[in-house]
Protein backbone atom coordinates (compact mmCIF):
# COMPACT_ATOMS: atom_id res chain seq x y z
CA UNK A 1 0.00 0.00 0.00
CA UNK A 2 0.91 3.60 -0.67
CA UNK A 3 0.20 6.93 0.54
CA UNK A 4 0.91 10.41 -0.08
CA UNK A 5 2.88 12.78 1.87
CA UNK A 6 2.69 16.91 1.14
CA UNK A 7 6.03 18.37 2.44
CA UNK A 8 6.47 22.09 2.51
CA UNK A 9 9.24 22.06 4.65
CA UNK A 10 13.25 20.55 4.70
CA UNK A 11 11.59 17.58 2.66
CA UNK A 12 11.15 20.17 -0.30
CA UNK A 13 14.96 19.38 -0.27
CA UNK A 14 15.05 16.21 -2.76
CA UNK A 15 18.23 15.34 -1.02
CA UNK A 16 16.92 15.63 1.87
CA UNK A 17 13.71 13.62 1.56
CA UNK A 18 15.97 10.83 -0.49
CA UNK A 19 18.26 10.39 2.72
CA UNK A 20 15.34 10.03 4.55
CA UNK A 21 14.16 7.88 2.32
CA UNK A 22 16.96 5.75 2.11
CA UNK A 23 17.47 5.13 5.41
CA UNK A 24 14.11 3.50 5.08
CA UNK A 25 15.03 1.16 2.74
CA UNK A 26 13.27 2.88 -0.09
CA UNK A 27 15.49 5.21 -2.06
CA UNK A 28 14.20 3.54 -5.21
CA UNK A 29 10.85 3.08 -4.41
CA UNK A 30 9.22 6.90 -4.09
CA UNK A 31 7.79 8.71 -6.70
CA UNK A 32 7.16 12.84 -7.08
CA UNK A 33 3.62 13.70 -7.88
CA UNK A 34 4.15 17.38 -8.41
CA UNK A 35 3.68 20.19 -6.56
CA UNK A 36 0.20 20.33 -4.19
CA UNK A 37 -1.31 23.59 -3.14
CA UNK A 38 -3.40 24.03 0.47
CA UNK A 39 -5.23 27.32 0.77
CA UNK A 40 -6.15 29.18 3.54
CA UNK A 41 -2.68 28.43 5.31
CA UNK A 42 0.55 29.99 5.40
CA UNK A 43 4.47 28.88 6.74
CA UNK A 44 5.43 29.90 10.01
CA UNK A 45 8.45 29.24 12.21
CA UNK A 46 6.63 27.96 15.34
CA UNK A 47 8.87 25.69 16.63
CA UNK A 48 12.48 25.77 18.05
CA UNK A 49 14.41 22.37 16.65
CA UNK A 50 17.70 21.60 18.29
CA UNK A 51 18.56 19.31 16.21
CA UNK A 52 18.67 22.66 13.40
CA UNK A 53 19.43 25.13 16.47
CA UNK A 54 16.66 27.31 15.70
CA UNK A 55 13.26 27.86 14.07
CA UNK A 56 11.42 25.19 12.08
CA UNK A 57 8.03 25.43 9.75
CA UNK A 58 4.63 24.73 10.48
CA UNK A 59 1.87 25.44 8.83
CA UNK A 60 -0.79 27.75 10.53
CA UNK A 61 -4.12 28.67 9.56
CA UNK A 62 -4.37 31.91 7.27
CA UNK A 63 -7.61 32.92 5.09
CA UNK A 64 -6.21 34.21 1.38
CA UNK A 65 -2.66 33.12 2.01
CA UNK A 66 -1.95 29.04 0.76
CA UNK A 67 1.06 26.49 0.89
CA UNK A 68 2.69 24.98 -1.47
CA UNK A 69 4.27 21.75 -1.13
CA UNK A 70 6.05 18.59 -3.00
CA UNK A 71 3.77 15.69 -3.49
CA UNK A 72 5.30 12.61 -2.92
CA UNK A 73 4.08 8.58 -2.95
CA UNK A 74 5.88 6.52 -0.53
CA UNK A 75 5.60 3.13 0.36
CA UNK A 76 3.18 3.11 3.42
CA UNK A 77 6.05 1.19 5.71
CA UNK A 78 8.31 4.48 4.86
CA UNK A 79 6.03 6.80 7.11
CA UNK A 80 7.77 5.55 10.12
CA UNK A 81 10.53 7.18 8.85
CA UNK A 82 8.83 10.53 8.25
CA UNK A 83 7.72 10.18 11.56
CA UNK A 84 11.23 9.91 13.32
CA UNK A 85 12.31 12.35 11.21
CA UNK A 86 9.75 15.05 12.15
CA UNK A 87 9.58 14.14 16.12
CA UNK A 88 5.81 12.46 15.69
CA UNK A 89 3.63 12.41 17.87
CA UNK A 90 6.21 14.48 20.53
CA UNK A 91 7.00 17.23 18.45
CA UNK A 92 5.10 17.18 15.31
CA UNK A 93 1.11 15.72 14.75
CA UNK A 94 0.85 13.55 11.77
CA UNK A 95 -2.28 14.49 9.72
CA UNK A 96 -3.18 11.79 8.56
CA UNK A 97 -6.27 12.83 6.20
CA UNK A 98 -6.00 16.47 4.68
CA UNK A 99 -6.67 17.54 0.66
CA UNK A 100 -4.56 19.61 -1.23
CA UNK A 101 -5.01 20.79 -5.03
CA UNK A 102 -2.70 18.80 -7.29
CA UNK A 103 -3.31 19.96 -10.68
CA UNK A 104 -7.14 20.48 -10.72
CA UNK A 105 -7.38 17.56 -8.50
CA UNK A 106 -8.74 17.18 -5.09
CA UNK A 107 -5.63 14.34 -3.44
CA UNK A 108 -5.57 12.91 -0.06
CA UNK A 109 -2.73 13.25 1.69
CA UNK A 110 -0.35 13.11 5.06
CA UNK A 111 1.36 16.01 6.18
CA UNK A 112 2.60 17.31 9.93
CA UNK A 113 2.25 20.12 11.85
CA UNK A 114 3.55 21.32 15.14
CA UNK A 115 2.12 20.27 18.12
CA UNK A 116 3.07 23.80 20.85
CA UNK A 117 3.26 26.01 17.97
CA UNK A 118 4.95 29.50 19.46
CA UNK A 119 2.86 32.05 17.22
CA UNK A 120 5.60 34.83 17.97
CA UNK A 121 7.67 32.89 15.58
CA UNK A 122 11.18 31.60 16.07
CA UNK A 123 14.25 33.01 13.99
CA UNK A 124 15.95 29.81 11.87
CA UNK A 125 19.35 29.03 11.67
CA UNK A 126 20.86 30.18 8.10
CA UNK A 127 21.36 26.15 7.83
CA UNK A 128 18.11 25.49 7.67
CA UNK A 129 17.04 28.27 5.82
CA UNK A 130 19.26 26.83 3.20
CA UNK A 131 18.13 23.53 2.72
CA UNK A 132 14.26 25.12 2.39
CA UNK A 133 15.35 27.68 0.25
CA UNK A 134 17.37 25.44 -2.08
CA UNK A 135 14.41 22.68 -2.01
CA UNK A 136 11.97 25.34 -2.94
CA UNK A 137 13.64 27.78 -5.64
CA UNK A 138 14.34 24.76 -7.21
CA UNK A 139 10.21 23.21 -7.54
CA UNK A 140 7.86 25.91 -7.16
CA UNK A 141 7.35 29.81 -8.52
CA UNK A 142 10.08 32.46 -7.73
CA UNK A 143 7.20 34.79 -6.63
CA UNK A 144 6.00 32.15 -4.06
CA UNK A 145 9.76 31.54 -2.92
CA UNK A 146 10.25 34.76 -2.28
CA UNK A 147 7.26 36.06 -0.44
CA UNK A 148 6.34 33.53 1.77
CA UNK A 149 10.02 32.74 2.38
CA UNK A 150 12.39 34.89 1.81
CA UNK A 151 10.50 38.48 2.55
CA UNK A 152 9.14 36.68 5.40
CA UNK A 153 12.41 35.74 7.22
CA UNK A 154 13.78 39.27 6.26
CA UNK A 155 10.80 40.98 8.06
CA UNK A 156 10.40 38.96 10.51
CA UNK A 157 13.88 38.24 11.62
CA UNK A 158 16.28 40.78 9.88
CA UNK A 159 17.65 37.74 7.85
CA UNK A 160 19.30 38.54 4.62
CA UNK A 161 18.90 35.94 1.73
CA UNK A 162 19.30 36.35 -1.72
CA UNK A 163 15.90 36.39 -3.68
CA UNK A 164 14.93 33.55 -5.57
CA UNK A 165 15.50 34.80 -9.54
CA UNK A 166 13.03 35.16 -12.13
CA UNK A 167 13.00 34.29 -14.81
CA UNK A 168 13.83 36.52 -18.22
CA UNK A 169 12.94 34.14 -21.28
CA UNK A 170 9.56 36.01 -21.88
CA UNK A 171 8.54 39.94 -22.31
CA UNK A 172 5.80 41.01 -22.73
CA UNK A 173 6.29 43.69 -25.13
CA UNK A 174 2.37 44.59 -25.53
CA UNK A 175 -0.74 42.25 -25.17
CA UNK A 176 -1.29 40.21 -29.00
CA UNK A 177 -4.33 42.03 -30.55
CA UNK A 178 -5.60 39.00 -32.67
CA UNK A 179 -9.44 37.85 -32.46
CA UNK A 180 -7.52 34.65 -31.81
CA UNK A 181 -6.19 35.87 -28.39
CA UNK A 182 -9.12 37.92 -27.62
CA UNK A 183 -11.50 34.52 -27.67
CA UNK A 184 -8.47 32.88 -25.74
CA UNK A 185 -6.92 34.79 -23.39
CA UNK A 186 -6.24 32.09 -20.78
CA UNK A 187 -4.81 29.89 -23.25
CA UNK A 188 -2.11 32.47 -24.27
CA UNK A 189 -1.47 33.72 -19.90
CA UNK A 190 -0.82 29.57 -19.90
CA UNK A 191 1.42 29.45 -22.70
CA UNK A 192 3.62 32.67 -21.28
CA UNK A 193 3.31 30.77 -17.86
CA UNK A 194 5.36 27.81 -19.54
CA UNK A 195 7.70 29.87 -21.58
CA UNK A 196 8.67 31.04 -18.61
CA UNK A 197 8.69 27.73 -16.97
CA UNK A 198 10.48 25.82 -19.45
CA UNK A 199 13.40 28.23 -21.09
CA UNK A 200 16.72 27.58 -21.73
CA UNK A 201 17.33 30.23 -18.31
CA UNK A 202 14.69 28.82 -16.45
CA UNK A 203 16.76 26.12 -14.09
CA UNK A 204 13.68 24.71 -12.89
CA UNK A 205 13.08 22.61 -16.15
CA UNK A 206 16.30 20.64 -14.81
CA UNK A 207 14.19 19.27 -11.93
CA UNK A 208 10.82 18.50 -13.18
CA UNK A 209 8.81 15.31 -15.42
CA UNK A 210 6.92 16.70 -17.41
CA UNK A 211 4.09 13.95 -18.41
CA UNK A 212 4.06 12.85 -22.24
CA UNK A 213 0.18 13.99 -21.84
CA UNK A 214 1.34 17.24 -20.84
CA UNK A 215 3.47 17.73 -24.53
CA UNK A 216 0.55 16.01 -26.20
CA UNK A 217 -1.72 18.56 -25.11
CA UNK A 218 0.35 21.14 -25.88
CA UNK A 219 0.91 19.85 -29.29
CA UNK A 220 -2.21 19.46 -29.80
CA UNK A 221 -3.38 23.16 -28.35
CA UNK A 222 -0.47 24.75 -30.54
CA UNK A 223 -1.70 23.14 -33.94
CA UNK A 224 -5.43 24.77 -32.66
CA UNK A 225 -3.36 28.03 -31.93
CA UNK A 226 -2.11 28.18 -35.68
CA UNK A 227 -5.56 27.59 -37.33
CA UNK A 228 -6.95 30.09 -34.93
CA UNK A 229 -4.36 32.80 -36.25
CA UNK A 230 -5.91 31.73 -39.52
CA UNK A 231 -9.71 31.82 -40.05
CA UNK A 232 -9.47 34.07 -36.21
CA UNK A 233 -12.70 32.38 -35.71
CA UNK A 234 -11.18 29.16 -33.41
CA UNK A 235 -11.99 28.66 -29.57
CA UNK A 236 -9.73 26.19 -28.02
CA UNK A 237 -11.93 23.28 -26.02
CA UNK A 238 -12.12 24.08 -22.47
CA UNK A 239 -11.64 20.35 -21.59
CA UNK A 240 -8.26 20.68 -23.75
CA UNK A 241 -7.08 23.49 -22.08
CA UNK A 242 -7.78 22.36 -18.36
CA UNK A 243 -6.01 19.39 -19.19
CA UNK A 244 -3.08 21.11 -20.34
CA UNK A 245 -3.38 23.54 -17.63
CA UNK A 246 -3.61 21.16 -14.78
CA UNK A 247 -0.73 19.24 -16.15
CA UNK A 248 1.28 21.86 -15.96
CA UNK A 249 0.35 23.24 -12.58
CA UNK A 250 0.94 19.97 -11.33
CA UNK A 251 4.18 20.22 -11.90
CA UNK A 252 4.94 23.59 -11.20
CA UNK A 253 3.11 24.98 -8.81
CA UNK A 254 1.96 28.33 -11.23
CA UNK A 255 -1.62 29.40 -10.19
CA UNK A 256 -3.59 29.56 -13.87
CA UNK A 257 -6.77 29.97 -13.98
CA UNK A 258 -9.33 27.51 -14.08
CA UNK A 259 -12.08 27.78 -16.50
CA UNK A 260 -15.81 26.39 -16.51
CA UNK A 261 -17.17 24.80 -19.46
Amino acid sequence: MRKKYFAYGSCTNFESFKNTMRNAGCEDKFIICGVGMLDNYRLAFTRCSQNWGGGVLDIIESPGDYVLGVVYEIPEYAVSALDAREGAPKYYKRIDSIKVELGYEQVEVFTYTVVKKDLNEIKPSPAYLDVVYEGMKNRFPSEYVNKYLVDHCKNKFGMCRGRADENRLYHDYGRPETEFIRRNPEFYELLKQMALFFGDDNVKAETVQPTPEMFRLLVKCTEIAARGELDFGHLVPRGMYKRLAGEFKKISGVRVKHVMD
